[in-house]
C-alpha cells in the first residue's frame, strides 16, 4: 500500500508563505492587475526573519490587506524603494493614513529582486 495519494487543488492554496511574492501575484490573477485594500501597515521587529531565514529590515513597511483571497491573505513586504515612494505619492507620506485606501498591484517580470527576476509594482 502506498503512503501517497493524488494531489489535487490549487497550487496557490498549498503555498503557506505569509508574504506576497511575484509568483503568487502572477499566478493568482493571470498576470493581470488586482485592486487591494490596505487594512494596516506594520513594521518588522528587529531580528524578524522570513520563512527562509533571511533577516528583515525593521524599517521597511509591511502592508496587511483586507480579505481572505490568495493575494489578500498575505502581507506585502515593501522592500523596493520605488514601491515605497510610489505608495507615498499615491497615498500621502503619513503611513498611519493608508488604512482603508485601495491600490492596484501588478506583477512585473522585468523587475529584479533578491537576485531573481520578477517583482510587484503599483499603479
Amino acid at each position: 500500500m502506498s503512503d501517497f495519494t493524488e494531489f489535487s487543488g490549487n497550487i496557490l492554496e498549498s503555498d503557506d508563505s505569509r508574504f506576497l511574492s511575484f509568483d503568487i501575484l502572477n499566478m493568482a490573477n493571470g498576470g493581470e492587475d488586482i485592486e487591494v485594500e490596505i487594512e494596516k501597515v506594520i513594521r518588522a521587529e528587529a531580528g524578524s526573519k522570513f520563512e527562509n531565514g533571511q533577516p528583515m529590515n525593521a524599517d521597511v513597511p509591511i502592508v496587511v490587506f483586507k480579505g481572505e483571497g490568495v493575494v489578500t491573505r498575505r502581507m506585502w513586504y515593501v522592500q523596493a524603494k520605488t514601491n515605497r515612494r510610489r505608495l507615498g505619492n499615491l497615498l500621502g507620506p503619513i503611513i498611519d493614513k493608508w488604512a482603508g485606501r485601495k491600490i492596484t498591484l501588478y506583477p512585473d517580470a522585468n523587475v529584479g529582486f533578491a537576485g531573481r527576476k520578477g517583482g510587484i509594482r503599483i499603479r
